[in-house]
């Protein structure tokens, strides 16, 4: 069996379009320098509930930056 590769501290990545917001999950769409795409899923449990909202404010603000070269799906 493969081992997956782990991103270091310095990777640079890419939100993508595709992520999705949803009230209890996020699940971030990325893609790094390589050009190797990642999907993250932050369940709200992860994080202390300001944490979450903070991170789900930030990345719906980045998600909406990029809503007219391609949609992403927000759920409230």
């Amino acid at each position: 069996m493969e081992a997956e590769a782990t991103a270091s501290a310095d990777t640079v990545v890419t939100l993508l379009p595709a992520t999705l917001i949803w009230p209890s999950m996020l699940l971030l769409h990325l893609l790094d320098e390589a050009g190797n795409r990642r999907i993250v899923p932050v369940l709200r449990d992860s994080l202390a509930p300001a944490e979450y909202r903070a991170l789900r404010v930030a990345i719906g603000s980045l998600s909406r930056r990029h809503e007219r070269a391609a949609p992403t799906l927000e759920i409230l």
